[in-house]
């Protein structure tokens, strides 16, 4: 004899695994291209940032170190390269200290560098003026554009325009005066 319990249900029905699976299939073809575009322009803006961080670390080392720094950019490698100018001797400096020991008053200045993701590019830069308002610079592949800090951290003002292949772009501005940074998405 059949018991008279009711049969339980177990499991899903093969119309509810489709259902399921073409939901998953439709959020997917929305979230893949959103994440896409997301990842492509993280990655573009972590690059521009990189080298404002650079831009940044040429001003504090010139004000810190009180000697000039330099940002020069080679298009050729698509490279930055930071270099603070040695300090010239500090006789300030107790004699005992000068006798081959070094202290940070006398460091001898230092060369860091940051050489583009792929797929990133300068598209254009420029120094002097307003925020680097100046006339813009045509990059050519043999020549180096550079940007310089003095001592007290004043430059002549840039402006740097990033490009890269996905059609991101930014600017990038040192203020004359401050060598305040401002970074203009486009």
């Amino acid at each position: 004899m059949h018991s008279l319990k009711p049969r339980t249900r177990r499991g899903f029905t093969l119309i509810e695994m489709v259902v399921i699976i073409i939901l998953m299939a439709v959020l997917a073809s929305i979230i893949v291209p959103s994440y896409t575009r997301f990842w492509h322009r993280t990655r573009f803006m972590g690059a521009v940032n990189d080298v404002a961080d650079l831009i940044a670390d040429a001003r504090e080392r010139a004000i810190s170190k009180d000697t000039p720094s330099t940002i020069t950019y080679f298009s050729s490698t698509q490279t930055f390269k930071l270099e603070v100018t040695p300090p010239t001797q500090n006789t300030d400096i107790p004699k005992a200290m000068q006798n081959g020991q070094q202290t940070d008053m006398q460091s001898t200045g230092g060369i860091r560098g940051y050489q583009l993701r792929e797929g990133t590019l300068v598209q254009e830069f420029s120094v002097g003026g307003k925020g680097g308002q100046g006339a813009p610079s045509p990059l050519s592949a043999n020549q180096a554009q550079v940007l310089r800090f003095r001592e007290d951290g004043t430059n002549e003002g840039g402006r740097i325009t990033m490009v890269n292949e996905n059609g991101y772009g930014a600017m990038i501005r040192v203020m004359p005066s401050t060598g305040q940074i401002i970074i203009d998405e486009m």
